[in-house]
This record gives C-alpha cells, structure tokens and sequence, in this order.
C-alpha cells in the first residue's frame, strides 16, 4: 500500500478518509508464458482482472471504499513469464 493522503479526520466519528494506491502480487503458474526477446511482462489492462484470479481482499473495520475512475478504472496489471501477477489500484477508504 502506498498512501498518498489522509484526510478528513473526525475526532467526533473517529474516522477518517485515506487515498492511496492498493498494489498486490502474486504468482500464477496458468499465466506463464514463454519470453519473447526483449519481452519478458505484459502489460494489461483492468478488464484483465475479471478473467483472472485476484485475491478477495478486504479491510477490516473499513467504513466505506471506492476505486477511483475517470474515463476507465485506474488499475494497473503486469503479468510476467513466469506467471507473477502485479496489481495496483488507486482507492479512496473512510475508516
């Protein structure tokens, strides 16, 4: 997790609002492929994370979550040869 900023702090609700990038690996051996010269990951886009397995991770304790998106969600995957699997996700949290 790499946070960027945290804000709206209520002493009163004790709670507050974070936003930061969620990345997450792992290995899948289904996704490994053999490295063409000079190309050893691909890079693809979020409509990949639903054909794929993604861990279910939550937060606990969180209040509310939204990932953001402006024209398309803003996920980031790489998958290289030997099928590890880089996930990052920009999201916005109220804990």
């Amino acid at each position: 997790m790499h946070i960027i900023s945290i804000s709206s702090i209520s002493a009163v609700q004790m709670d507050f609002t974070s936003d930061f990038y969620f990345r997450q690996s792992w290995r899948d051996s289904r996704l490994s492929f053999q490295p063409y010269p000079g190309i050893e990951a691909l890079f693809v886009g979020a409509e990949v994370s639903e054909k794929i397995w993604v861990p279910d991770t939550f937060f606990a304790n969180e209040k509310a979550a939204q990932f953001h998106m402006a024209t398309t969600p803003n996920t980031f995957i790489r998958i290289k040869s030997n099928g590890e699997v880089f996930l990052s996700m920009s999201c916005q949290s109220k804990n």
